[in-house]
């Protein structure tokens, strides 16, 4: 069986246009000050790891800052959009005998709400970590839970750490240039870039033919 494994903010909804209303709501509670609109855009360059040293934020901090962040996004799921003919491909894809999946740092209360709104609900599987850098470890759950080998699945990304983390687990990875990190960030890191919807899927089925 061949398998694809998406990450769900920005590569699945686009959830990135709320980052500027959810850091001004939780910069004060951290102590930290209100970044702007460009400077937030500038971040996009930086890997996550980059942004975690820049800001000094440790692990007890992060975690909390991640508790804060569901709930943030909780409050506004009904207002992310889908990425455009994202669901049609979906479709295809499962379609075509493909088993899908989702791996994210997002709570899986918000993904299955999204899911559900957007009438996309073909995934065998939803895998959650509140551990920003563990998604290796939940990669190979995945793999390990649905029975697959390693060489049939395919992890699709919007982040560096994304290409880091299916590297770490052993499979593939296509990073898709419309979600957290720029084109040239990825591009950096991985050979395997998707510039709008109708690409990703041409290169998810030409590297299982």
């Amino acid at each position: 069986m061949k398998a694809v494994i998406f990450d769900f903010d920005g590569t699945i909804a686009d959830s990135f246009p709320f980052t500027y209303e959810i850091v001004k709501e939780l910069a004060p509670k951290y102590g930290y000050e209100s970044l702007s609109k460009q400077e937030i855009e500038s971040l996009r360059e930086l890997p996550f790891r980059e942004i975690v040293r820049k800001y000094r934020i440790g692990p007890i901090k992060l975690f909390r800052m991640t508790l804060d962040a569901h709930s943030a996004n909780a409050s506004r799921i009904d207002r992310i959009a889908l990425f455009p003919d994202l669901a049609a491909t979906l479709a295809r894809l499962r379609e075509d005998g493909f088993c899908l999946a989702i791996m994210s740092s997002n709570s899986k209360r918000n993904i299955v709400k999204f899911l559900k709104k957007h009438n996309i609900e073909f995934f065998e599987e939803i895998e959650t970590s509140l551990s920003l850098f563990g998604k290796s470890k939940k990669l190979r759950k995945i793999i390990r839970r649905l029975r697959l080998r390693s060489e049939d699945v395919i992890y699709v990304g919007d982040e560096v750490r994304d290409i880091e983390a299916a590297r770490e687990a052993g499979i593939k990875i296509v990073s898709v240039t419309w979600g957290y990190n720029t084109a040239d960030s990825l591009q950096k890191k991985n050979s395997l870039i998707a510039d709008d919807v109708a690409e990703l899927a041409t290169i998810i089925e030409k590297t299982f033919k």
